[in-house]
């Protein structure tokens, strides 16, 4: 895969993907918008190129095979099962 072909899929990805990509890779990835974070996973050397490409592959195959269409929802991780859900009766 040439190096413009590469960034033209990074830029079709969605910035969470691409974050999940740079981990591992790149130091300090989530201060970096998705301009900045393409070119950073660009600059990758090439033995962790060849890793990132085929990583890039799956990560599309798995979006692709999701059943929301590669849309997940917000799971509102902190909330549940917190102390703030239950419900208490009334004083009276």
């Amino acid at each position: 895969m040439t190096t413009g072909e590469l960034e033209k899929l990074l830029m079709e990805q969605p910035v969470g993907t691409l974050h999940r990509l740079a981990r591992g890779r790149i130091n300090r990835h989530f201060r970096l918008g998705k301009r900045r974070l393409v070119e950073a996973l660009l600059r990758c050397t090439p033995e962790k190129r060849a890793g990132l490409e085929s990583d890039l592959k799956l990560l599309i195959k798995d979006v692709d095979r999701s059943p929301a269409g590669g849309r997940t929802q917000p799971t509102g991780g902190r909330h549940r099962g917190s102390a703030h859900d239950t419900v208490h009766p009334a004083h009276s």
